[in-house]
């Protein structure tokens, strides 16, 4: 038989099972509330650092755009003024260039012109005196005037037969759009 101790011993254990379960639940519960606040406490905090770095970047850009501003006026400034004075100092430099180099380039430019000039008395003298190459140059260009004439009448052929082909296409589409309503499929196109 059990003795009193034993059963005694065997209760108590029962019960303090049930309490060690009970305080363990309770554990869980109070780390499983205090693991929310924690992790609801960071989220807030995430969010108004968020906050905080968007209202950051939006004072950067708004000074960023202010001082891009100021850097566009006062270039346009300094580059107004350095345009000025470089006009006026590249006006007096053409001034004193022109007064210099005038005269020679004239002198050059009515050199050349005197070269070419006798270049081309020169050809045409030989040119009178020598009459196969000016038979030469009149079949030359005789041939010239005829090849541009065929030319030219072949590209008007061309062009009135793309006329005559469009206008029997565009008959044939009609006829066979509206199924022959407007004439026959089989007539010419007289």
């Amino acid at each position: 038989q059990e003795g009193v101790y034993e059963r005694a011993k065997r209760r108590l254990s029962v019960d303090a099972k049930k309490e060690m379960e009970e305080q363990a639940e309770a554990r869980k519960a109070h780390t499983t509330w205090l693991g929310a606040l924690a992790q609801a406490r960071w989220v807030l905090w995430a969010q108004e650092a968020v906050k905080a770095g968007r209202r950051e970047r939006v004072r950067r850009r708004t000074l960023e755009r202010c001082a891009r501003k100021l850097q566009k006026w006062v270039r346009g400034i300094m580059v107004a003024k350095v345009l000025t004075t470089d006009a006026s100092r590249r006006e007096d430099a053409l001034v004193v260039l022109r007064r210099g180099l005038t005269p020679s380039v004239l002198r050059w430019k009515m050199r050349r012109k005197t070269a070419k000039a006798d270049v081309l008395q020169t050809f045409l003298t030989e040119l009178a005196k020598n009459n196969a190459v000016k038979q030469r140059l009149s079949l030359f260009l005789f041939q010239m005037r005829r090849l541009q004439r065929v030319w030219r009448n072949y590209l008007r052929r061309e062009r009135a037969r793309m006329v005559l082909l469009s206008k029997q296409w565009d008959k044939a589409f009609l006829l066979i759009r509206t199924g022959g309503k407007y004439g026959r499929i089989g007539k010419t196109m007289h």
